[in-house]
């Protein structure tokens, strides 16, 4: 598993609402749910590092200045630079 298959669980969107609003509170969210759903110890540097990812996917896509185009984002702000980090 690699960082950007996590991030697709945690933030899939039937967990949306479940989702806290609070970074920090979303970054222990990140690694309790890779805790309980997979049995996977990650550093709080990881999880750091999806929710910033997340964060800078959201800006890109719906931000004031967001191009809206949710497919090359998530490939350029998510995929390609969680999917190097194996877990």
């Amino acid at each position: 598993m690699n960082a950007y298959q996590l991030y697709l669980a945690v933030f899939d969107s039937a967990r949306s609402e479940f989702l806290p609003s609070d970074t920090c509170a979303r970054i222990d969210d990140v690694i309790s749910y890779a805790d309980g759903a997979f049995d996977l110890f990650i550093s709080r540097s990881v999880a750091e590092k999806i929710v910033e990812c997340h964060a800078e996917f959201e800006e890109a896509t719906t931000g004031q200045n967001g191009n809206g185009e949710i497919t090359n984002n998530l490939f350029h702000y998510v995929e390609k630079p969680l999917s190097v980090i194996l877990l």
